[in-house]
């Protein structure tokens, strides 16, 4: 009834399914979710501070809070605030100290979250584990900021604005700058899961994790915008914290499907797509 592929396809999706339960991923969610709510107010302080250093807050800033709040402007203007009122220039050592303690802590929270899903014990010592982290954090801002700043100088283009408004290739162009948000999201996922697991993974499985996560990201996106409009309702019961459970949705959302989308690298890479050769991976390497 369906090609061979799509068979296929099936089995991998269900055998990662299976894996994730297997490997306790909604807990493991939940608990990246506890890590980063605490973490995130802070860490985005410093990330902003890092980012002004460089120059590029403006350009990034809207689209890390949108990615972050799940597309949502109240949310997003209420974390904005939270974190403007947070001044990391007049905080103290022990204070920023303690602001980078946090951030390392998220990024090893994820690093162990990886590792437990390979079934793989930490291969890599300290200095790198720390040498990765740096790269995460300093190649991250830089691919976003090329990805959306070429985005943004294109649409400035002349040629580009003729191209969209008299041709036939119009429709492409636009749909390639709509495109760019899965784009970006989807090549930080693909540097997070090549950098911040302690096995070496191959490329070409964590492309076809992150493109997927990317994905499943945006489409998380656009159904989590559509649900917030029984917000209203909830300001009855949560008063002032009725944007809090929509925050906490979205971020256990969110890592639910970084979470899958790590299963699938495993997979990929151990088994790739043959489904059987996958859950016969799966079970022998858990």
């Amino acid at each position: 009834m369906f090609p061979p592929t799509w068979h296929a396809g099936i089995r991998t999706i269900h055998a990662v399914w299976q894996r994730f339960g297997r490997h306790q991923g909604m807990l493991r969610a939940s608990a990246l979710s506890f890590d980063t709510t605490l973490a995130l107010v802070p860490v985005l302080a410093l990330i902003f501070v890092i980012l002004q250093t460089v120059g590029v807050q403006e350009l990034l800033e809207p689209f890390i809070l949108q990615q972050l709040t799940g597309n949502s402007s109240v949310i997003a203007a209420k974390v904005h605030e939270y974190v403007r009122n947070t001044r990391v220039a007049g905080l103290g050592s022990f204070s920023t100290l303690l602001l980078v303690f946090t951030l390392l802590f998220l990024l090893e929270s994820i690093r162990e979250a990886f590792n437990a899903i390979w079934g793989a014990a930490e291969q890599r010592s300290l200095l790198r584990r720390g040498l990765d982290y740096l790269l995460v954090l300093a190649a991250v801002p830089l691919l976003l900021t090329t990805a959306i700043g070429m985005t943004s100088l294109l649409q400035s283009q002349w040629l580009v604005q003729w191209l969209i408004n008299n041709t036939r290739f119009g429709d492409g162009v636009l749909l390639l700058f709509r495109l760019t948000p899965f784009l970006c999201s989807s090549l930080v996922l693909v540097l997070v899961y090549l950098l911040l697991p302690g096995v070496k993974v191959r490329l070409a499985s964590a492309l076809t994790g992150g493109v997927a996560a990317g994905a499943c990201w945006q489409l998380a996106h656009w159904v989590y915008f559509r649900f917030q409009f029984g917000v209203t309702r909830y300001n009855a019961i949560y008063g002032a914290l009725s944007l809090l459970p929509f925050l906490l949705i979205w971020i256990y959302t969110s890592w639910l499907v970084v979470l899958l989308g790590f299963e699938l690298v495993r997979c990929h890479q151990q088994g790739g797509f043959a489904g059987a050769e996958v859950v016969a991976a799966g079970e022998v390497q858990s």
